[in-house]
């Protein structure tokens, strides 16, 4: 099974399956993905607990609150929402080197989130154009309404603006 052939079998059968099933599906999704970047962003930030910064506090060193920490980060990094009370540390002290794993990580998570946000935007679009190409829509000759006068063609407008009262065959 070659990549190509699993990500044709996923379209497909997103394509298949109904609006609300796909909506539990990308919920689902983004959920196990900013689980799991918030597992990465724990390890870090048990090795340097410095480089997750919570507002003007002192990170918590209990496991508990430093992995609600980290998950408040990795939904707002992956969402693309923006950094909230808890976010990475830029530099701490005098070195700007010892934080770079940290920022490194938000980083790619920041840029898989834009990539899985706009996935599912395509996808969300493609299902709905599919379905609004099998609307079935005819096209007539154009009518005019006019306040008052009911409705008219588009002639009858143009001889009644001209001030012709010659009936148009």
């Amino acid at each position: 099974c070659s990549l190509a052939s699993l990500v044709t079998r996923y379209l497909n059968w997103t394509f298949r399956i109904s609006f609300k099933r796909l909506l539990f599906h990308f919920f689902v999704s983004f959920w196990i993905a900013t689980l799991s970047w918030s597992l990465l962003i724990l390890g870090v930030a048990e090795l340097r607990p410095e480089c997750m910064q919570i507002g003007d506090l002192e990170p918590d060193k209990t496991v508990t609150h430093l992995w609600v920490d980290a998950y408040a980060l990795s939904w707002t990094t992956f969402s693309t929402v923006g950094y909230g009370v808890v976010y990475p540390q830029v530099s701490t002290g005098g070195s700007s080197t010892r934080c770079v794993g940290m920022n490194l990580l938000m980083a790619l998570e920041a840029f898989v989130g834009v990539l899985f946000t706009a996935v599912c935007g395509a996808i969300i679009f493609s299902k709905l154009a599919r379905v609004q190409s099998y609307a079935n829509v005819e096209f007539c000759c154009p009518l005019i309404i006019k306040y008052g006068s009911g409705l008219g063609t588009d002639d009858e407008q143009t001889a009644e603006e001209e001030g012709e009262d010659d009936e148009i065959p």
